[in-house]
């Protein structure tokens, strides 16, 4: 990762909202910079939106399933 041709140190936000079992695209996306992310030496702190909550650390590990769609966005299908 080069940040605009400079060495410095990047501080990252990353929304991991999307990754949820099934993974889909975004997600598993999502869920692969979350765990390549914190091992750039570029990357100086790294924290995960997920919701509205703000975590230090992500837990790929721990997935959970995705929220069953609500009526509203079965009927748009």
């Amino acid at each position: 990762m080069d940040v605009s041709g400079t060495n410095r140190p990047v501080k990252i936000l990353l929304d991991v909202s999307s990754v949820n079992m099934p993974l889909t695209g975004i997600g598993r996306y999502a869920m692969e910079l979350a765990r390549h992310l914190p091992n750039n030496p570029q990357v100086s702190a790294m924290a995960y939106l997920a919701g509205d909550q703000v975590c230090a650390r992500f837990d790929g590990d721990t997935l959970r399933q995705a929220p069953a769609p609500g009526r509203f966005r079965q009927l748009l299908k």
